[in-house]
C-alpha cells in the first residue's frame, strides 16, 4: 500500500467469530458504537455462521452474516486494497478510545503503517507492561524490550492479511497472525484505548482444552520451525532477537505447563517425541545468551526451565564450568556466569515445634555448584553437616525429571535457643571457604516471611528473619511486645488496605485469647462449597464425643450443602466469617481432605501476616487415595502433615517411601470417614462416574466452582462420555432390562452440564454436589462405571461391581505408581464404546453382582471393611494431642 493509499483508507472490517450469541454480539457491536471515533462510513461488521438481534438492524450499524465457508469468497469481493481488517470473538469490548490513535495516524499523509495492535484491559496482562501503557509508538525488531504475541486482535491493512491466509488459511491463530505480520512488515503500533478479551489469554490461563490439546503444542513449534527455516533460507541475515523471544516465551507457556505437578498428559508416545525434536531443532535459532537471559523480563522463566532449554539446544553444554574466582564458587556456560555460590538461596519450607525442637526443612535452589558443597547448619557452638533427605524435589517436564535439588531436616533441641543469638546455613566449598546463604520463607509453613516485622515464638526463643540468618531472642513478655508492636505498625501503617484489615484481625486475636485460650477447637473442612466427604464425616462422629473440645466444620454460606446442613439442624462454620477466621487462628487440630488449610481457610490474600499464629497439628484425611505417583504434592515439606490416614497397606508403603518423606508412626490406616456412610441399597441403576482432567477445566479456588469451558465440545474427553450416554445397544439396554443410567459429573466438570445430550429418558446428567451427592448415588448404584476417579474404591468398599473405561484419547492426569488397574483393579477394563456396552450387557444379562475374583482383590486392598473408620480417625487426633502440648499453649497470647 502506498503512502498515498494509506491517507485514502476506506473502512475498517470487524470480522466476528461465533457470532451465533445474540446477547455476547450485541456486546461487541454495541461496544463499537460508543468508540470516540465511530461511523457507519468507518466500520462495518461480519458475523460468521450468525445473525444479530433486530434490534441491532434498526442502530446505525453496517453488520451482514456469512457462513463459515462462503468468508473468503465474500472478503475477497468486499474488501478493498485500501481497507483494514481485525478478527474478534464474540462478546470481545473495545474502550471508546480503542481506535482514536489510528485515525490520528491516518491524518499524518507521511506515515505508512499496516499493523496494529491493542492492549489488554479485561485483567492485568503480563505482557501490558512491556508496552508502556498510556502511550501510542511503533515497535520495530530492533527493540527488544518489549514483546507482544498477538493474543488481542490485531488489526490488519487487507493486503497484508490476504497474504498470511493465502498461505495458512482464515483459520490462523491470533499468534500466528501477528508473527507473520510483525516479520513482513518489520514493525507494529499499540493503538490508544483497551479490548478487553472474552477468555484469558494463555500465559496465564490454567486449563482450557484449546490450550492443552496436542495441536496447541505441535502446531506452535511446527510453525515456528516452519518461520525460522523461510528465514535463514531467503538469506534475510540474523534472525532479529525479538523474534526469538517471541518464540521463548511461548515456548515456556507450554512447558511450564507441563512441570511437575502440572503435567496434563495430553502429549505422549510419538508425539511427545515430535514435539521434544522439534524443540530441540528450533533452539538451535536461538541465541544461547537469550536463553540464558530468560529469567529476565519479559519471558521470566523460572532457573530451572532454563537449565531445560539448555539441555534442549543442541551443541549446548547444560552443565557449566565451575571454577573459582576470589575465593568464590562460580559456574559458567560459555562466557556467562549462571551460578555463583553468594547468589545460592536456601529455601525454607517448614519450621516447626516437633517434640521439643525446632525442626527446619526446605531445599537448597542451586543447579549448577549443588555437587561443590556441602550444607551445615549452626545455632551458637553447634553445629549440623545437612544430608540430602531425598524428599521429591524434582524438576520435570513432561513427567522426565531433568534434574533434582538438594533437601535437607535440621532438629535444634529448645535448650540451644537459649544459648544462641542466631541460627546460620552455610554452603561449605572447597578450601573450607564458608559462605552464609540467604534465607527464603515462601510457605505457610515457613513461620516467618520476607518482611523484616515478622516473627515467631517457639518455646523460650522469638524467631526473626534477618536475611543471611534467623535472628533467636529470648521470649520475654517486653520483648513479644515489642516484636507484636513493630509488625502491628508495619501493617497499619500500609497503604496496602490488605495488611490494615490484617492488623486489625490480628488485634482482635489478642482481645479474644483470654476467652479463646481456655477453649479447645478442632476444625474439620472438605472443599467449603461441597461437603459429602471424609471432613464432614469425621466431624458429625467428632461432634458426639463429649471430650471438652469444640468441633467444626466450615462451609460456605448459600451452598446447597449449608442448607442440607441447616435443615438438618447441623451446625457449621460459615466460611470467611470473623468467627471462621479466628477460631482457626485459636484451632489445635486440623483434619483436612485438601492441602493448605490457611488458604482454604480464608488466608489466601494475608496468609504471611498471620504465620506465627498457625500452631495447629493437621491431620491428613486424604479426599483420594495415595496410589498414583503423587510424591511431589503430598510429601512431608508440602504437605506438613502429623498424621496422614489411609485406607490400605499399600498407600502406607508408598508413603514411607524416601520421596515422600514420612515415619511409620505419621501414616495410619484408618479408612476414610466418607465410607461409615455407605450403605448399598441398589435402585436398578447404572452409576456412570468419571473423575475431571487438568487440561480441560478453567481454573477452579477452594471456594469457587470452575467456570464453563467454552471449547469443552471439541474435546476428547466430551465426545467419549457424550457417546456413552447415547450409544444406542446400551439405551435398548436399559430398557430391556429395566435400567436407568446416571452420569454424576465430576464437581470440576459440572459447568459443562448443559453440553451433554440426553436422548433418552433413562439417562440422567447430574451436577454433583449441587444436584446428587456421590454417597446417595453410589448407595442407589448396582453397577460403576469410572475411569480412574477415586470412588471407584468407595464403590469396591460396597464389593459391587465395577467396569474401567479406559480410553485412549483421554489419558489420566496422574501418573501411575503402585496400583496397576489389570493387575489390583475391582472389574475388568474397557478400552473403546462398544466393549464398554458389552461389559455393561454381560452384567445385565447374568444378573449384576461382583465377581468372586473382584471381590477378594477387594478384601486384599482394603485395611477395613467396616463402618468404624470415623472412629478411627478421631482415636488418631485424640493420640496426637495426647503426645505434646496443645497447640497455642506457648503461643503469643501473653503478648
Amino acid at each position: 500500500m502506498s503512502v498515498r493509499e494509506w491517507w485514502f483508507f476506506k473502512m475498517i472490517l470487524v470480522v466476528v467469530r461465533g457470532a451465533n450469541d445474540p446477547k455476547e454480539l450485541f456486546r461487541t457491536l454495541n461496544s463499537f458504537t460508543k468508540l470516540n471515533v465511530y461511523s457507519a462510513d468507518r466500520f462495518s461488521f461480519m458475523g460468521v455462521d450468525g445473525a444479530p438481534e433486530p434490534k441491532l438492524r434498526d442502530t446505525d450499524i453496517r453488520y451482514e452474516s456469512v457462513a463459515e465457508p462462503d468468508l473468503r469468497a465474500t472478503l475477497d469481493a468486499k474488501m478493498r486494497e485500501t481497507d483494514f481488517i481485525e478478527f474478534v470473538d464474540c462478546g470481545t469490548t473495545f474502550s471508546p478510545s480503542a481506535f482514536d490513535s489510528f485515525f490520528e495516524t491516518a491524518e499524518q499523509k507521511n506515515t505508512q503503517r499496516e499493523v496494529f495492535v491493542h492492549l489488554e484491559s479485561s485483567y492485568s496482562y503480563r505482557l501490558n507492561r512491556r508496552m508502556r501503557a498510556g502511550e501510542v509508538r511503533e515497535i520495530s525488531q530492533d527493540l527488544t524490550d518489549s514483546l507482544w504475541i498477538g493474543s488481542t486482535p490485531t488489526l490488519l491493512s487487507f493486503p497484508v492479511f490476504k497474504e498470511i491466509t493465502a498461505q495458512f488459511g482464515l483459520h490462523v491463530s491470533p499468534q500466528q497472525l501477528f508473527a507473520e505480520a510483525f516479520m513482513r512488515c518489520g514493525s507494529y503500533e499499540i493503538l490508544s484505548g483497551r479490548v478487553c478479551s472474552t477468555r484469558t489469554h494463555e500465559d496465564r490461563l490454567y486449563g482450557e482444552s484449546v490450550l492443552f490439546s496436542v495441536d496447541w503444542y505441535l502446531e506452535f513449534v511446527q510453525y515456528w520451525q516452519d518461520a525460522f527455516n523461510n528465514i535463514r533460507l531467503n538469506g534475510t541475515g540474523a534472525l532479529p532477537p525479538v523474534l526469538q523471544q517471541m518464540y521463548l516465551y511461548q515456548l515456556n507457556v507450554r512447558l511450564s505447563r507441563n512441570t511437575k505437578r502440572m503435567n496434563k498428559f495430553v502429549l505422549s508416545g510419538d508425539n511427545l517425541l515430535r514435539f521434544q525434536r522439534i524443540v530441540s531443532e528450533t533452539l538451535e535459532f536461538i541465541d544461547l545468551d537469550l536463553i540464558l537471559a530468560a529469567r529476565q523480563r519479559p519471558i521470566r522463566a523460572t532457573k530451572s526451565m532454563v537449565r531445560y532449554l539448555l539441555g534442549m539446544k543442541p551443541g549446548s553444554e547444560s552443565g557449566a564450568e565451575v571454577t573459582s574466582t576470589a575465593g568464590e564458587l562460580q559456574a559458567r556456560i560459555g562466557t556467562s556466569v549462571v551460578e555463583r555460590l553468594s547468589d545460592v538461596r536456601l529455601k525454607l519450607d517448614v519450621l516447626k515445634d516437633e517434640d521439643g525442637c525446632l525442626v527446619i526443612a526446605g531445599w537448597v535452589s542451586s543447579i549448577y555448584l549443588k555437587d561443590e558443597f556441602f550444607l551445615t547448619a549452626q545455632a551458637g557452638n553447634k553445629s549440623w553437616e545437612l544430608e540430602d533427605t531425598d524428599i521429591s524435589s524434582d524438576f520435570s517436564v513432561f513427567g522426565a525429571v531433568s534434574h533434582r535439588s538438594r533437601t535437607f531436616r535440621v532438629e535444634i533441641p529448645h535448650e540451644l535457643l537459649t544459648e544462641t543469638d542466631k541460627i546460620q546455613f552455610f554452603a561449605v566449598s572447597r578450601g573450607d571457604v564458608r559462605q552464609a546463604l540467604e534465607l527464603d520463607f515462601e510457605r505457610t509453613t515457613s513461620k516467618l516471611t520476607a518482611a523484616p516485622s515478622s516473627y515467631w515464638k517457639i518455646g523460650p526463643a522469638i524467631l526473626k528473619n534477618r536475611g543471611d540468618h534467623i535472628e533467636v531472642k529470648p521470649a520475654s513478655k517486653m520483648n513479644l511486645l515489642r516484636a507484636e508492636l513493630g509488625l502491628l505498625r508495619s501493617l497499619t501503617f500500609s497503604k496496602d488496605r490488605v495488611k490494615r484489615a490484617a492488623a486489625v484481625l490480628r488485634v482482635l486475636y489478642f482481645i479474644s485469647r483470654p476467652v479463646t485460650k481456655r477453649q479447645r477447637h478442632w476444625v474439620y473442612y472438605d472443599r467449603v462449597i461441597v461437603a459429602g466427604d471424609n471432613g464432614e464425616y469425621a466431624y458429625r462422629f467428632a461432634k458426639e464425643q463429649h471430650d471438652g473440645v469444640k468441633k467444626h466444620y466450615v462451609l460456605k454460606d448459600g451452598t446447597a450443602d449449608a442448607a442440607r446442613f441447616a435443615r438438618e439442624g447441623v451446625d457449621y462454620l460459615s466460611h470467611k466469617s470473623l468467627k471462621h477466621r479466628l477460631i482457626f487462628l485459636n484451632t489445635e487440630l486440623v483434619f483436612a481432605t485438601h492441602l493448605n488449610p490457611p488458604i482454604r481457610n480464608a488466608f489466601s490474600w494475608n496468609e504471611q501476616y498471620f504465620r506465627d499464629l498457625f500452631n495447629f497439628k493437621l491431620v491428613y484425611i486424604n479426599h483420594g487415595l495415595v496410589v498414583d505417583r503423587l510424591d511431589y504434592v503430598l510429601n512431608r515439606n508440602v504437605v506438613n502433615a502429623d498424621r496422614m490416614c489411609v485406607v490400605s497397606s499399600m498407600e502406607r508403603q508408598n508413603l514411607l517411601a524416601p520421596e515422600y518423606g514420612y515415619g511409620p508412626a505419621q501414616v495410619v490406616e484408618t479408612g476414610f470417614a466418607r465410607y461409615d456412610g455407605l450403605k448399598s441399597a441398589p435402585r436398578r441403576r447404572l452409576l456412570l462416574a468419571p473423575t475431571w482432567r487438568t487440561y480441560l477445566s478453567v481454573s477452579q479456588h477452594a471456594d469457587n466452582g470452575s467456570k464453563r469451558n467454552k471449547d469443552f465440545l471439541e474435546s476428547n474427553y466430551y465426545r467419549v462420555y457424550n457417546g456413552v450416554i447415547n450409544n444406542p445397544r446400551l439405551i435398548n439396554a436399559l430398557e430391556k432390562y429395566d435400567f436407568e443410567l446416571v452420569y454424576l459429573l465430576h464437581p470440576a466438570t459440572n459447568s459443562q452440564k448443559k453440553d451433554f445430550e440426553v436422548r433418552s429418558d433413562r439417562v440422567s446428567v447430574l451436577q454433583s454436589g449441587e444436584e446428587a451427592g456421590y454417597e446417595d448415588e453410589m448407595n442407589a448404584a448396582d453397577l460403576m462405571i469410572t475411569d480412574y476417579s477415586g470412588v471407584q474404591f468407595d464403590f469396591a468398599q460396597m464389593l459391587k461391581p465395577v467396569i474401567y473405561y479406559h480410553h485412549s484419547s483421554i489419558p489420566p492426569h496422574y501418573e501411575q505408581s503402585s496400583f496397576d488397574y489389570s493387575v489390583h483393579g475391582f472389574g475388568p477394563i474397557a478400552t473403546d464404546e462398544e466393549a464398554l456396552v458389552d461389559e455393561v450387557l454381560v452384567q445385565l444379562e447374568r444378573g449384576i453382582a461382583m465377581e468372586q475374583e473382584y471381590e477378594a482383590k477387594a478384601h486384599n486392598f482394603f485395611t477395613h471393611i467396616d463402618q468404624e473408620n470415623s472412629h478411627r480417625i478421631y482415636a488418631v487426633g485424640k493420640e496426637l494431642m495426647s503426645a505434646g502440648p496443645r497447640a497455642n499453649s506457648e503461643g503469643t497470647e501473653d503478648v
